[in-house]
């Protein structure tokens, strides 16, 4: 645990089994409402400052979005309030966004694309807000000072980075919680190894200087990193994928 693993997921293998990676897309609609603070953090940094009538409705995007269920609450959220807000969910894989469009592709006010988000950052008009939850544990030690700087100079209002710790007792309860889950999807295996390539605070703490960076510790297990945009200077990175 001294250091980040570098072992890719098996949910991230194009040539995996489908059903498998299906149950899985499906069970972490459970997994992020019970481990995770998605809603505590949309709800605090977004919609709490939405206005009924903007000059301009905002846009966010949810990168890594996976099947789709965030967006889609925070889409159900935002219409129950009267608050307009345009929701792009992205993500890599085109099995999880073919299954985000079968599930939530009807709702208004939120579409799904299959594409690199800092491609898209760099070449589209950028965001107001960009949420990414389990996102950045997929990057190198490399890729990530540059995504986050692309970040600071390309996102209007604010960045929210929501990921995993790296820590013995983290790996431990989440081995024995989860075990039972095991033989039907990934999400025992992948959690695993994906706590190894999680973070510890210092580590964080040292990609941006202070004053781009904010951190917040939440349980079970996760932290949230945030910023305000448009304060960073260096661009012209690439990332993989």
């Amino acid at each position: 645990m001294k250091e980040r693993c570098q072992k890719a997921e098996a949910m991230d293998d194009l040539q995996g089994d489908p059903q498998r990676l299906a149950r899985t897309l499906r069970d972490f609609r459970w997994l992020n409402r019970f481990v995770t603070r998605y809603r505590w953090i949309l709800q605090h940094f977004v919609l709490e400052e939405l206005e009924p009538e903007p000059e301009q409705v905002p846009l966010l995007w949810d990168v890594g979005c996976g099947a789709g269920d965030i967006p889609a609450w925070l889409a159900r959220k935002a219409a129950e309030r009267g608050l307009p807000l345009r929701i792009v969910g992205i993500d890599l894989d085109p099995r999880a966004i073919a299954l985000a469009q079968q599930q939530y592709g009807e709702l208004p006010g939120l579409e799904f694309r299959c594409a690199n988000a800092l491609e898209l950052i760099q070449s589209e008009p950028a965001p107001e807000y960009l949420y990414a939850q389990h996102m950045l544990h997929h990057l190198s030690d490399e890729e990530i000072p540059c995504f986050l700087n692309e970040l600071c100079a390309q996102v209007k209002r604010r960045w929210l980075i929501h990921d995993l710790l790296r820590s013995r007792s983290s790996y431990a309860l989440f081995t024995l919680a989860l075990f039972w889950i095991h033989p039907r999807c990934y999400i025992w295996e992948d959690g695993r190894t994906s706590i190894r390539k999680g973070f510890r605070k210092e580590e964080l703490l040292a990609l941006l200087p202070k004053e781009k960076i904010r951190y917040q510790h939440l349980l079970p297990g996760h932290f949230l990193l945030w910023g305000d945009g448009n304060e960073g200077v260096e661009k012209g990175c690439s990332l993989k994928g």
